[in-house]
């Protein structure tokens, strides 16, 4: 079954979800979002303040240099997309 091109992402590669199913015979996907996975990274209280904020301004590196969005794409991830970094 084909969806119109309303429910289709906006990214022009398509969805990692569409290529797999497109893949596969016999499967479909149904339209329009309904689970948002999201990724986190914590330190034990133990190790003290200092390392929260190290590993806050870590991810926050990380997302505002590329890294994070090059990673997706050497892996070849679409449909996704890398939230923005902080300003603050």
């Amino acid at each position: 079954m084909k969806h119109s091109s309303k429910h289709m992402p906006t990214s022009p590669q398509g969805s990692q979800l569409e290529k797999d199913a497109a893949a596969l015979a016999g499967l479909r996907l149904l339209p329009q979002r309904f689970m948002v996975i999201e990724q986190a990274m914590g330190v034990a209280r133990s190790h003290g303040y200092a390392a929260e904020v190290h590993l806050s301004d870590f991810v926050e590196r990380v997302k505002a240099n590329g890294f994070i969005a090059e990673a997706l794409g050497k892996h070849a991830v679409a449909g996704v997309t890398v939230a923005p970094a902080r300003t603050s």
